[in-house]
């Protein structure tokens, strides 16, 4: 199903906000690791656990570089007294955290936006006071931007917001975690600029996903709508979806994802219909949703 993408931060610290991912790097864009590329589109469209993994630095580095520690020694194999396990363990420990230490820092690019915009209207300020026209306070936002640079407990408490809700784990992407590759080794390039091509094409196709969420996705191929959609899509300079073979956008790959194989077949899968069993507990997939045409937005 169509998932929509959501404004993340624009200052390099700002994705600590708000529950974001832990990473000092903007987090819309192409997830780059030492070895592995993933695309931005197909991070956000596939939704697994696994890419969730990989976001948290959860990737094992083979071999290691060569390291000892991946592969076990002679004398570690089998059953082994106490101390020895002990000191497997440790050596173990201490050749992975040494390859992760060695390898080469990356860098976190901006879009420029931030500077770009002295109202930071296409910056990170959720739970910030804002006016009429939700344009952020200043003085807020700068109280966010200080304690993000501070890193002092003090300056988050003091962090001006607009109401009630509060910021969700702030102080996140403060903290160290014990496996893989630290989160402030891993980047992703910047998100597309406001005044970009390709923000403007995503936001047509979000809006195009609105019109049709009431079309039934095995009517696409037949329905006008659909065919209007990828018609606008196919011919967005900026839009970076699936295209076929032809490099057309059709209504097969209409608001699909990216990965290998995710334009063949219907675009729900029938494991994602079928019920799943926690143990013996029956799991329905199935959901309740609005009635056809309910509009709560404009």
């Amino acid at each position: 199903m169509f998932k929509q993408r959501k404004a993340l931060p624009q200052h390099p610290h700002q994705a600590q906000a708000e529950g974001q991912s832990s990473a000092p790097a903007q987090t819309r864009g192409t997830l780059t690791t030492r070895r592995t590329l993933v695309s931005r589109r197909s991070f956000l469209k596939v939704g697994s656990v696994a890419t969730a993994a990989m976001a948290a630095g959860g990737i094992t580095l083979p071999p290691l570089l060569g390291s000892k520690g991946s592969v076990a020694r002679a004398a570690e194999i089998g059953p082994l007294s106490d101390q020895a396990r002990a000191d497997a363990s440790f050596n173990l420990r201490v050749d992975l955290a040494t390859a992760q230490h060695d390898l080469p820092l990356v860098a976190h690019p901006c879009n420029g936006d931030e500077a770009l915009y002295d109202d930071k209207s296409n910056s990170f300020h959720k739970c910030l006071p804002h006016d009429r026209f939700g344009r952020v306070n200043l003085h807020a936002h700068q109280s966010l931007l200080d304690a993000l640079t501070s890193g002092n407990p003090a300056d988050f408490e003091n962090i001006i917001l607009g109401g009630k809700r509060h910021l969700t784990n702030p102080q996140a992407g403060l903290a160290f975690d014990l496996e893989g590759t630290d989160s402030h080794n891993l980047t992703v390039p910047p998100a597309p600029a406001l005044a970009s091509a390709q923000n403007a094409a995503e936001m047509v196709e979000q809006y195009w996903a609105s019109l049709l969420r009431d079309v039934p996705f095995t009517s696409y191929s037949t329905n006008a709508t659909a065919h209007a959609a990828a018609q606008e899509l196919n011919h967005l300079s900026g839009y970076v979806g699936p295209r076929n073979t032809g490099r057309q956008v059709t209504t097969q790959e209409l608001f699909r994802g990216g990965f290998a194989g995710e334009t063949v077949g219907p675009y729900i899968s029938q494991f994602m219909v079928l019920p799943a069993f926690f143990g013996n507990q029956p799991i329905t997939q199935q959901f309740v949703t609005f009635q056809s045409g309910v509009d709560y937005l404009t």
